[in-house]
């Protein structure tokens, strides 16, 4: 199953390749060199063992000191970074065990490795990791005592199959004197770790944030005396605000770097207190310092701002040759004559203007010019009506267009519609040969112009796969490139008519139309089918996810009213059979566009804790516990009852506290409390009514109507409440 997914991601990162270019991405970094040995306290799981080192081998009164958790994988084992990127668990310390007036600080954390584990992105360690802490003691410390430095560290470790989870309890004694003594070898280690893999403020550059529709654009900018330029650059989120699973999207303008963060989850942050920094760290494999011997990171915090960048347009065609686009779109219209509704018009068309001009050769290579002008023109229009939808939007910056889940629904229906119409489960276009046959008839150039018009219309059912995949991969160009693809798609599609009517023999040379072409044809589907799978994939970091899971299921729905159209409106049906059929399948099409669109979630949740219910409890307050998870398909059916305007309306008027308790990953203290509560399985709802410290625990399958009846229980708060 690993094999499998990794085949299919791999497939889908080729596909979207091909269509969008690339971008500076890059593959792991380079691993932290094995360090000596630590001693001291020790611990192990399985394939992790923990050591507690101290940087000194004695400690002063109020002199701040350094240990580490030291961490040794085993051979294909892992832990993960502060954020780990995905779903999975950091290290952390569940609780430090320091003598009376001891504080520690904050754990740091080496740049970490970036990889695919698991079929996912990934920011983790392996090999021998070492996280610090300073500690600092009281400045009444005696010397000639002891101190026992311990902490109850707690990890996940995985493997490219399996996760598990590790614990350890370390201590180690450290002696007090007049002045701290360094231990030597454990010194060393940490200066090695400070200089090559610990982050180090930025210098030399700023760092800009700005909120899109989409996420968070970074923007980079040199300042005087710069470092060399970055290589290879990715942005490490700290505190998950972004997807670690998106492509970050670099272009240079000049002389800035502009990264385009997608968003992780629109859950994320309530509307009303977003984040007003973007705490992370920045990676480039160079260092960006001269001579570094190996990568390391640096630490950021912009303040995040809302709108554009200012200071000039990013380059849109993200470092791409402008040159390599338009001999991608010459080809990809040169394609487009192989589709089974155009295919056969090519030679009816070149001896129509054979027939016109008698053995005049320069008549009839004027005839094919003539045909292709109308081609071109017809382009020219139809990708000017979508560039002119498209100027409508323009404010909305670089990117726009996927940033917007409305137009990522409607391309991921265009895609899925367009798909199952090459994969052969109904036809469109299938009177093309009859009007170019029609075509034919016409006489001077006048007839070979609008030929070559209505060729294009005719044809466009046929080529609209290739046609959606372009605006898709050109809708961010400015107005020259934009239509310059355009036209060397035109030129493509008239290219073979443009040779045959300078060489009108080599109609006879045409391969014969025949049962290839249909199965040219819907091989060509898979690339659409993965198209709209890529589609849903950026639909998702724009929903919530029960939202994706309604996409999902609407799109199956439109699968089923296309296959419904494709097998009863057909000609040989009686007409009452087509008419019944069309007006179910398009029931069916509204019903799973309906099922699908983006619904924006009105309630704001905050993360389930003891604490806040505690805390909610004691000022009063009335608490709504949603237990929950991704994989639990009773509890995104169940979040549709929380849509209903009464029950946003009973939220704000009540003041309710809503409170998610997500269950995707293991979480202990949700194991605990759902045990407390008497509940083995998920879903489980529970309402705490002010005043009333006993839980009411809602039904498994929870309706408008369920939600409302015990909302009504909860009295209006007092004024000033």
């Amino acid at each position: 199953m690993t094999a499998l997914l990794r085949s299919t991601s791999l497939a889908l990162l080729v596909l979207q390749a091909s269509l969008t270019g690339t971008n500076g991405q890059f593959g792991d970094a380079s691993e932290i060199n094995p360090f000596a040995p630590g001693a001291d306290g020790f611990s192990a799981s399985e394939e992790v063992t923990a050591t507690l080192v101290s940087e000194v081998k004695s400690i002063a009164p109020g002199e701040p000191f350094t240990v580490a958790f030291k961490m040794v994988h085993d051979t294909g084992w892992h832990t993960y970074w502060r954020n780990s990127g995905y779903i999975q668990q950091s290290p952390r310390v569940a609780e430090w065990d320091l003598p009376e007036g001891f504080v520690a600080g904050e754990l740091q954390w080496p740049v970490p490795d970036l990889g695919d584990l698991q079929g996912a992105k990934a920011y983790f360690y392996h090999g021998e990791n070492y996280l610090l802490a300073e500690i600092t003691p009281p400045d009444s410390l005696k010397p000639g005592a002891s101190a026992s430095i311990g902490a109850h560290l707690k990890w996940q470790r995985c493997d490219e199959d399996v996760c598990a989870n590790g614990d350890a309890r370390l201590s180690l004694d450290l002696p007090v004197a007049e002045s701290a003594e360094v231990d030597p070898a454990v010194h060393a280690i940490f200066e090695k770790l400070r200089a090559e893999r610990l982050p180090k403020p930025i210098t030399g550059w700023t760092a800009d944030a700005y909120r899109n529709a989409q996420g968070v654009q970074l923007v980079l900018t040199p300042g005087e005396g710069a470092n060399p330029d970055p290589t290879d650059i990715y942005f490490f989120s700290a505190d998950a605000q972004i997807n670690g699973q998106s492509a970050q999207k670099i272009v240079k303008e000049d002389g800035r770097y502009i990264l385009q963060l997608d968003n992780k989850n629109p859950e994320y942050e309530a509307p009303d207190t977003p984040s007003t920094t973007l705490p992370g760290v920045l990676f480039a494999k160079n260092g960006w310092l001269a001579g570094q011997a190996f990568p390391t990171g640096f630490d950021i915090a912009p303040k995040l701002q809302n709108g554009a960048p200012p200071a000039g347009a990013v380059d849109p065609l993200g470092g791409k040759s402008i040159a390599l686009i338009l001999w991608f779109a010459l080809v990809g219209g040169l394609i487009l004559n192989l589709m089974p509704c155009v295919f056969p018009v090519i030679g009816l068309k070149i001896m129509g203007f054979v027939n016109q001009a008698g053995e005049d050769r320069r008549k009839i290579t004027l005839h094919g010019l003539v045909f292709t002008a109308g081609v071109i023109l017809s382009f020219w229009v139809l990708s000017g009506i979508f560039f002119a939808l498209r100027a409508t939007t323009e404010g909305a910056g670089w990117g726009f267009q996927l940033q917007d889940p409305w137009f990522v629904f409607i391309l991921m229906i265009v895609m899925l519609v367009l798909a199952l119409n090459m994969a052969g489960v109904f036809e469109i276009g299938t009177g093309a040969v009859g009007v170019g046959s029609e075509l034919t008839a016409k006489g001077g150039y006048t007839g070979s112009f609008f030929s070559g018009v209505l060729a294009t219309v005719v044809a466009t059912p046929c080529s609209a796969p290739f046609l959606g995949t372009a605006l898709g991969a050109v809708a961010t160009l400015p107005a020259i490139p934009f239509f310059a693809v355009f036209t060397a798609i035109a030129v493509g599609l008239s290219l073979p008519y443009i040779v045959l009517s300078i060489f009108p023999g080599l109609v006879q040379k045409l391969p014969k139309p025949g049962p290839w072409m249909e199965s040219f044809k819907q091989g060509m589907s898979f690339l659409l089918f993965g198209t709209a799978g890529y589609m849903l994939w950026i639909y998702g970091g724009l929903v919530e996810d029960a939202n994706q899971l309604y996409a999902i299921i609407g799109l199956a729905v439109i699968a089923l009213s296309l296959w419904i159209y494709g097998r009863w409106t057909s000609l040989v049906r009686p007409q009452a059979t087509r008419v019944r059929a069309l007006v179910i399948a398009l029931v069916f099409f509204l019903g799973g566009a309906w099922l699908g669109y983006p619904k924006k979630d009105a309630l704001i949740w905050t993360n389930w804790s003891p604490e806040a219910v505690a805390a909610a409890q004691q000022e009063g307050r009335p608490v709504y516990i949603d237990f929950t998870a991704r994989w639990c398909a009773t509890c995104q059916t169940n979040k549709a009852s929380y849509k209903d305007s009464k029950v946003r309306k009973a939220v704000e008027t009540k003041n309710i506290l809503l409170l998610k308790g997500d269950k995707t990953v293991e979480n202990p203290a949700i194991e605990q409390a759902l045990a407390a509560l008497g509940e083995g399985a998920i879903p489980v709802n529970v309402l705490y009514l002010p005043g009333d410290e006993e839980p009411i625990i809602l039904p498994k399958i929870l309706t408008t109507g369920v939600v409302m009846e015990f909302f009504d229980k909860i009295p209006l708060p007092e004024k000033g409440q």
